[in-house]
């Protein structure tokens, strides 16, 4: 497999006029302008991340980001300035924010689609939401109205460790009891339901399983006619199996309707849905990468429109160097200091190869362009020579293992490499 390196050589601030910024404004837009070098770089392959003094993630949108020579501009909405006194800039390669099983979990994002529920949060401080067309509409839900399903051991037979046991497996134990076991943490075990045996003492076995503590919301709630149309919550909080699909956060939802008989019918089953951590693991961003397991590729968010998203798959090397550019510190505050960035003037500029590097030449002044990225031109990487004002340097010729330049009076040697001490 192919690996390469990408540097990030520098950055600066400008406003979206192109003004030059000595600090992070503390109210509207601003780009972050960032210098590289490295070929097939896509700008969406870097992450920039603002952290304040607190070293707290401020958070951001990113609307646009464009190429320009050796440089990508990205645009900064909406930074979260609150209690910033001054902020820290790190630039480095982007990672995956997110990993999928399937392309069916992709798009829609997470398998959730309209009409569908979502829980966010841990048991008891649980939301439930509604995916619209628009956003995640949270829902009323009574504290009293969740309820979390435990997992228990429960005696099993012979025929069943033959079905479903595994013989040296994580349930094949050498003990006295089940009582003696420690509470169980899931449900399945490599995808199956979970059968162990214990050899005792005796040189018998006890064989059990592992069970739902009451899975059953009427017995948990009961039949009460003022809950007529709430939405009551069974929270799984271990790994469980639905549709085919492992879910290690999940839920099962129901309404409660006073209509429906006997009373252990009243509450009717909508779905078994996804839980997640927090709210932000349901919204992405534009640029930001998932994962698939299924295929391991990596796909980019390339647009939103309002929960839906559009992605495209995006070359991604975990093996390739990216060098990051770290701890880039900007004051916070009203703008007091604007510099106007002035275009350099290329008409009638002359250009040769020194080494490594495209060299431009006009006037009294040569640009040296960085090492093989002839498009980038450093804002130091400059000489001037001491011309009258009505001289003027015609042309640079390699001549007996050095450059020669000439101008309309004077001729000069020009030997070494730029920027060493031999220059």
């Amino acid at each position: 497999e192919e690996t390469g390196i990408k540097t990030i050589r520098g950055m600066y601030l400008t406003t979206v006029e192109g003004d030059l910024l000595n600090k992070i404004p503390s109210k509207g837009d601003f780009i972050v302008n960032v210098l590289y070098s490295g070929s097939n770089f896509d700008p969406y392959e870097l992450q920039i991340t603002f952290k304040n003094q607190n070293d707290q993630v401020l958070s951001y949108n990113l609307p646009s980001v464009t190429v320009s020579g050796g440089l990508f501009k990205y645009t900064i909405s909406n930074l979260s300035r609150e209690n910033s006194n001054y902020v820290s800039i790190d630039i480095e390669k982007q990672k995956p924010v997110r990993t999928v099983q399937s392309n069916a979990e992709l798009n829609p994002f997470l398998g959730i689609s309209v009409g569908h529920f979502v829980t966010v949060g841990t048991f008891p401080d649980l939301k439930l939401y509604l995916k619209t067309e628009t956003k995640y509409e949270e829902q009323a839900l009574s504290p009293y109205y969740v309820s979390p399903v435990g997992l228990y051991y429960k005696p099993s037979d012979e025929a069943s460790w033959l079905a479903y046991g595994v013989v040296g497996g994580k349930y094949d134990l050498v003990g006295e009891s089940i009582k003696t076991l420690p509470k169980p943490t899931e449900y399945l075990y490599n995808g199956r339901p979970i059968v162990g045996r214990i050899l005792k003492p005796d040189g018998t076995y006890d064989y059990f399983t592992v069970m739902v503590d009451s899975p059953d919301p009427y017995k948990r709630w009961s039949a009460f006619d003022l809950y007529h149309d709430q939405y009551f919550v069974l929270y799984y909080d271990y790994p469980f199996e639905y549709n085919n699909r492992i879910y290690n956060k999940s839920f099962k939802l129901y309404k409660y309707d006073d209509s429906k008989t006997p009373d252990s019918a009243k509450y009717v089953f909508i779905g078994h849905f996804l839980s997640v951590p927090t709210y932000d693991d349901l919204i992405l961003k534009i640029g930001e990468f998932v994962r698939v397991n299924e295929t391991n590729k990596i796909y980019k968010v390339d647009s939103i429109s309002g929960v839906d998203y559009t992605f495209s798959e995006v070359s991604y090397n975990d093996n390739e160097i990216t060098i990051p550019l770290l701890g880039q510190l900007y004051d916070v505050g009203d703008i007091d200091n604007i510099d106007k960035l002035e275009p350099l003037d290329l008409k009638d500029v002359k250009i040769t190869l020194v080494g490594d590097r495209l060299v431009y030449y006009k006037g009294n002044t040569i640009w040296f362009s960085e090492l093989g990225q002839f498009d980038y031109l450093p804002n130091t990487n400059y000489i001037i020579l001491p011309l009258q004002s009505n001289d003027e340097i015609t042309n640079i010729s390699y001549f007996r293992n050095s450059f020669i330049i000439f101008t309309k009076e004077t001729i000069y040697k020009m030997s070494g490499t730029f920027e060493t001490d031999t220059f």
